[in-house]
């Protein structure tokens, strides 16, 4: 026996009719909801690369700066050193300065110094050598030295590689450094002891009276000028006699 069919009632296709409604509703916040997310994700991912393009823009502008700026003052002390030196040529100053720039901050020494000490030294003169065997512009000894990491380091192992400029300048900063250390960062006791051997100064003596320190704070002070303010006015500097160190 058959089954008698229901008949399709008003109610039957009203409540078929909400059904479908609330399924479209429901597809179309679902389809809404993904392409907002879309959205979304694409402004997230291009205020990512926006914020990338800055970060490698304000790099690259604050690497520009700090070249400028260590080309500005290697230019400055390049002019202090033909201050000190006449005799000495721009292009000879600058492979100078820069070896000391480089040494000093990673020795984290005051490069003023270490070019009022060359000054003092041995005038800028790359081939001076002393009747005590001190070589090159720190006037490095190497009968004193060549055992010592300060020389063996530095790819010294003859006393004829002292002549070279870098490594001239990388050994005479690194005996300065130890000196220097060893003086608790006292720089007149350092210098003292740079220049005789000497630990310390001797009681009674002020700094500023004897003239190795105070020809080497000289130039150091000049130099600093030039470095700081771009002049010095009215400065009268004459050749120093060679005093021997290290």
């Amino acid at each position: 026996m058959s089954k008698e069919r229901k008949p399709i009632t008003n109610k039957n296709i009203g409540c078929a009719l909400l059904v479908i409604v609330a399924l479209i509703s429901i597809f179309l916040s679902i389809a809404a909801y993904m392409g907002y997310s879309e959205k979304r994700v694409k402004t997230k991912n291009k205020i990512a690369v926006l914020k990338e393009q800055l970060v490698a823009e304000c790099n690259t502008k604050m690497e520009k700066a700090k070249t400028t700026s260590i080309e500005q003052f290697n230019n400055r002390m390049v002019e202090a050193v033909v201050k000190l030196q006449p005799k000495v040529d721009k292009e000879m100053a600058r492979r100078i300065t820069t070896v000391i720039m480089q040494e000093c901050m990673e020795k984290q020494l005051d490069p003023a110094v270490i070019v009022g000490l060359i000054s003092v030294e041995s005038g800028f003169n790359p081939f001076a050598e002393s009747k005590a065997g001190a070589v090159g512009l720190m006037q490095v000894r190497y009968s004193v030295w060549k055992e010592e990491p300060e020389l063996i380091d530095n790819g010294v192992s003859q006393k004829e590689a002292l002549f070279w400029l870098d490594r001239n300048i990388k050994s005479g900063i690194d005996i300065f450094r130890k000196y220097y250390d060893a003086a608790e960062c006292d720089i007149f006791t350092a210098l003292y002891r740079y220049n005789t051997g000497s630990v310390n100064i001797p009681k009674g003596t002020r700094a500023w009276d004897i003239p190795y320190i105070n020809k080497v704070m000289y130039n150091t002070y000049i130099v600093t000028t030039i470095l700081y303010e771009g002049n010095i006015c009215n400065t009268e500097t004459k050749n120093n006699e060679t005093n021997y160190g290290g």
